[in-house]
């Protein structure tokens, strides 16, 4: 096999239209397998949720172009691999699969999401890799869906396998496929996800070898070079013309791990020197005993400082790029963020979430305020409901919307379950599970108020039609919100509630497992909003008015919060009375607000 860098060295200058193209090609390529596993794909989290990645990397591993861009799209998930297969002596027709946390060095995060890896070559030459996960419904275990808020360790969370050749030169190991299937409550679902992912995975490589054809492997691979390099070198600039001297630090607390609701803090510091800049997440606290441990990639932080960046280029691919842009990343071992072996990780949303959130903090201080308000939590679900037969068993494993954070120019949207995830339309829900749906409305007064406001939560109510079942959330931001900046306020708590306004009313733990429905009981799901930016007394009383006839704002918000006085009955906007509240009753601010205005965070 030929050397890739002596390849690539090799190669002539890639002329800037030649460039525009290859990275227009590597898009419409993973676009074409992103579709590919969409429409073969048999488990609900992937054909419907969009809960899945594709990949096209360099020969070292990097992302070059990726489709449902996540946290990973930084990440390397050849080198995993490369620790017990080496690269070279890697062969057209090999397929790679791992599904382990803490084997994959934080490429994923938690069991149910597989990953699968085939090269791609020209002749002898190797061009890089394309890559793939999804997640799949059901890996085994002591629970459902092999997650739960109840697990103590990595072995209540399904069957893991770690780095292994699934297909070598084009034969398919089949006695370990049929083992992992069998451990699974869906057989046939995973067989078909596993289908799905490995013939898109495969289609990524033939893409990739075809663009070789048409180039040359040397100018291909010197392309993708500098679609990283371009992209690593215009967020580098931009980081650095951003960030001072000196050191900022800030912490978002998560609210339990899922056996209490005793809060976790990730606290994070970034230091700049001279043009190193380094980023400390040692004082995060230690690994909680429940499953909201972080395995992952260094790359994470850098990946959402480079997010965080007012940066408006198209040419700029949040891939390998974000993997150079700071200088030192340190996690402790042993930490929520690095935690150790066997420490459960499969209920890790609300604890990326807050990385994300400390380093969207950083950013606002040292921009003062120039950055987006973070985004609430989206919440998730498992409901497993039973028939007449002990042995069967329906599981909805469903993602419900939440607010997303102001922007610097407009309103955070509203309702959004991730930022590259689908919720279940209504109508599925209903057609596939014993549920009916009675409202799926904006949760008002969700969204943090602002000159900007937070995004809105949702309301799902859904009226249970089983003879019996399991209901199990994940609802994040109930006790510490997403904060606002810049005189924004922070958005409001979720909750979940099974038979609301009846006698027999009970409000859920908001991470909780096991909860028992029966055949008529109603849940009433309210996520959290994003938080807000800039004083809300700012907001044009026009907007805020439009908020409240929209069901977005409620009348009480709209004076209390925005200083808009309206007719209760016609909501007409009270010109001098909002003048009079406006001007005498504004609130005095500091940067950020999570309660109250406060001008650090740092439990």
């Amino acid at each position: 096999m030929t050397s890739p860098r002596n390849a690539a060295s090799t190669a002539t200058s890639v002329d800037t239209v030649t460039l525009s193209v290859i990275r227009g090609a590597l898009m419409s390529a993973v676009l074409e397998v992103g579709t590919l596993i969409e429409r073969t794909s048999m488990s609900p989290n992937i054909n419907e949720k969009h809960d899945y990645l594709i990949g096209l990397t360099d020969p070292a591993g990097r992302f070059v172009s990726v489709v449902r861009s996540s946290t990973s799209s930084g990440a390397n998930f050849v080198r995993p691999i490369a620790r017990y297969y080496p690269i070279e002596q890697m062969r057209p027709g090999d397929l790679y699969w791992y599904n382990d946390p803490y084997l994959s060095e934080g490429a994923l995060s938690h069991t149910p999401d597989l990953v699968f890896v085939a090269p791609a070559f020209s002749g002898a030459t190797l061009l890089g890799f394309c890559a793939s996960f999804g997640h799949v419904s059901d890996i085994g275990g002591p629970f459902p869906g092999s997650l739960s808020s109840s697990a103590a360790s990595i072995f209540h969370e399904g069957i893991r396998i770690p780095p292994v050749r699934i297909v070598e030169a084009g034969e398919w190991n089949e006695d370990l496929l049929r083992t992992f299937v069998r451990n699974s409550r869906f057989p046939d679902t995973l067989r078909g996800d596993i289908r799905a992912m490995t013939a898109a995975t495969q289609l990524g490589v033939t893409r990739l070898s075809e663009l070789a054809d048409r180039f040359g492997g040397q100018v291909l691979l010197q392309g993708l070079d500098l679609v990283i390099e371009r992209s690593s070198s215009l967020l580098s600039t931009e980081l650095r013309r951003m960030i001072p001297e000196g050191t900022v630090r800030f912490a978002q607390a998560i609210d339990g791990d899922g056996l209490s609701d005793t809060p976790y803090w990730v606290r994070v510091t970034m230091t700049r020197h001279g043009d190193r800049i380094e980023i400390d997440a040692s004082e995060s606290d230690d690994q909680a005993p429940g499953p909201s441990n972080y395995r992952m990639d260094e790359s994470v932080p850098m990946l959402s400082l480079a997010m965080g960046l007012p940066l408006d280029d198209p040419t700029v691919y949040f891939n390998g790029s974000v993997s150079a842009i700071v200088d030192k990343v340190t996690l402790r071992p042993g930490s929520i963020l690095s935690p150790r072996f066997p420490a459960a990780t499969g209920v890790r949303s609300g604890t990326m979430r807050a990385l994300q959130s400390a380093m969207q903090g950083l950013i606002a201080q040292v921009s003062d305020g120039q950055t987006p308000a973070p985004t609430a939590v989206y919440m998730t679900y498992h409901l497993q409901a039973f028939g007449g037969h002990p042995d069967s068993s329906i599981l909805c494993s469903e993602g419900v919307g939440a607010g997303l954070g102001a922007r610097l120019d407009g309103d955070g949207p509203d309702g959004i379950y991730g930022e590259a995830l689908r919720n279940f339309p209504c109508e599925y829900v209903e057609n596939r599970f014993p549920m009916r749906i009675e409202q799926y409305a904006i949760n008002t007064d969700s969204g943090g108020p602002g000159l900007y406001r937070g995004g809105c939560g949702v309301i799902r109510e859904f009226t249970f039609l089983g003879e019996r079942g399991e209901f199990s959330p994940v609802l994040g931001n109930a006790t510490f919100t997403a904060w606002g900046v810049a005189g924004g306020q922070c958005g409001r708590p979720g909750s979940v509630v099974v038979n609301p306004g009846t006698p027999d009313e009970r409000t859920l733990a908001p991470v909780s497992d096991g909860n028992h429905l029966t055949r008529g009981d109603v849940v009433r799901i309210s996520t959290s909003g994003g938080g807000g930016w800039g004083h809300p007394f700012d907001r044009e009383a026009e907007l805020v008015r439009s908020d409240v006839v929209g069901g977005f704002v409620s009348l009480a918000s709209a004076h209390d919060d925005y200083g808009v006085v309206l007719h209760p009955e016609t909501y007409e906007i009270s010109e001098a009375a909002t003048a009079t509240r406006r001007g005498t009753c504004r609130p005095q601010t500091k940067m950020f607000h999570q309660g109250e205005y406060v001008s650090e965070i740092w439990g």
